[in-house]
């Protein structure tokens, strides 16, 4: 039996602690919906409460894998969203499907 995901208040990415915040988030720029986002100033990473719980789920490893590339210093890839979104899913998926949550 499966283990129900419970998204963490807080998460430490490197020696940096993020703190993660269920919330209301508008519209970007282009009018496109936000999931969420990651701000590495104030070490924020917000889910729009508004998604699905699994999809509250997908957006907290996506913006995980963002600021695991900002924080060990690879610049060249924590805006590429097409890169981050795959490893994201796919990180995602291997936890979800070994149970390891």
């Amino acid at each position: 039996m499966s283990k129900k995901f419970k998204i963490p208040k807080s998460i430490k990415v490197g020696a940096i602690d993020y703190k993660i915040e269920i919330t209301h988030l508008d519209k970007n720029d282009n009018g496109d919906i936000l999931l969420g986002q990651c701000d590495y100033i104030t070490n924020t990473i917000q889910i729009n409460e508004e998604s699905s719980k699994e999809r509250q789920e997908q957006t907290l490893y996506h913006e995980l894998v963002h600021a695991l590339f900002f924080e060990s210093s690879n610049n060249e890839f924590q805006d590429n969203e097409r890169l981050v979104d795959s490893v994201g899913l796919m990180l995602h998926q291997v936890v979800k499907n070994n149970q390891l949550h």
